[in-house]
């Protein structure tokens, strides 16, 4: 037996375990009843836009790939984005955690070097989490100057501040200072004795900074359309909070709605799966700030993770689909 199949082999009773763990913690009493009260106009408006933001990210992800020169089918780039959210979404830190898998199935499944899916990936993750950090801060930074602005909104953004510099910094320091990086590597890995193999890392090291800047350089038009297609990606994920409370029957003027839309947000970033918990205390806490029903807040609660369980179903079978394709 490969390898490959021995990882899967370990990989899906994990995977399944924390996938009963996430459903068991939600809501399915509320999910039923939201199931029977959504019409069907209400199914299709629903589904047609969460399919708009499945494919605006994975748009994106391809428009930065063709920056980097990498060409990738967008059904092959769904497959690898929704199969890496669902492992996203079962382990703590639900932004992060099926990124090794994603370069993984980039170079066993796509045939890309190894060194370029992680390129095409990197780019990608750097420019959503860039993007998502900003538009968080500036939202916060608007609740400044509502009824709601508190001094805790103002340490908050300074926290998002912080990492979105850290991040900038980080990307600044591999594109203008690749050698720099490349003799701090060599004199660690001289200190620690590290495998001989170093030169190989030093190399793909700098081939990818080198990379980088030539994506900057000459592929501006295509990083400008993955900009625009993440503002987009925003747009839609406003709508879709604009739709969950229309079929709520609640109208929130736009400073309530910025606040529960940051609370939602931000309670994402928080490492627990699924952000199962933090989401609904989120919800809870923003309703009753607003003064809104708690059966409404129940109701919200109970749509998001209707979505959720219908998102991570896609995302296992593109997961089981990205299995057999790389046996």
């Amino acid at each position: 037996m490969q390898p490959w199949s021995k990882l899967w082999l370990l990989l899906w009773p994990l995977a399944l375990l924390l996938a009963g763990w996430s459903l068991s913690q939600l809501p399915f009493a509320g999910i039923v009843h939201s199931i029977h009260s959504l019409s069907g106009y209400n199914w299709l408006s629903w589904l047609a836009l969460n399919l708009l933001i499945l494919l605006l990210a994975s748009l994106r992800w391809q428009a930065l790939a063709r920056a980097l020169g990498v060409e990738l089918p967008l059904h092959q780039l769904v497959q690898v984005r929704q199969a890496g959210s669902a492992i996203n979404f079962l382990t703590p830190g639900p932004q992060f955690g099926g990124e090794p898998l994603q370069v993984l199935w980039l170079h066993r499944v796509f045939k890309l070097p190894l060194q370029q899916a992680v390129l095409v990936l990197g780019l990608d993750r750097f420019c959503e989490t860039t993007i998502n950090m900003l538009t968080l801060l500036t939202l916060v930074l608007l609740l400044g100057f509502t009824s709601f602005a508190t001094q805790n909104w103002l340490h908050v953004a300074l926290l998002l501040l912080a990492s979105l510099a850290a991040i900038v910094a980080a990307a600044t320091l591999i594109l203008m200072q690749p050698r720099w990086l490349t003799a701090r590597f060599r004199s660690i890995a001289t200190r620690f004795h590290l495998h001989p193999q170093q030169s190989r890392i030093e190399h793909h090291w700098q081939h990818g900074g080198e990379a980088l800047r030539q994506a900057f350089r000459h592929g501006q038009r295509l990083l400008w359309r993955a900009l625009l297609l993440s503002l987009l990606l925003w747009a839609a994920l406003m709508s879709e909070l604009v739709l969950l409370l229309h079929l709520l029957e609640l109208s929130l003027s736009p400073n309530a709605f910025i606040l529960m839309l940051v609370s939602m947000r931000l309670s994402m970033l928080l490492p627990l799966p699924g952000g199962i918990g933090p989401v609904e205390a989120a919800l809870v806490w923003s309703f009753r700030l607003l003064h809104l029903p708690a059966t409404a807040a129940l109701g919200m609660i109970a749509l998001t993770r209707l979505r959720d369980v219908v998102v991570l179903g896609f995302g296992l079978a593109c997961l089981w689909r990205l299995q057999r394709l790389g046996k």
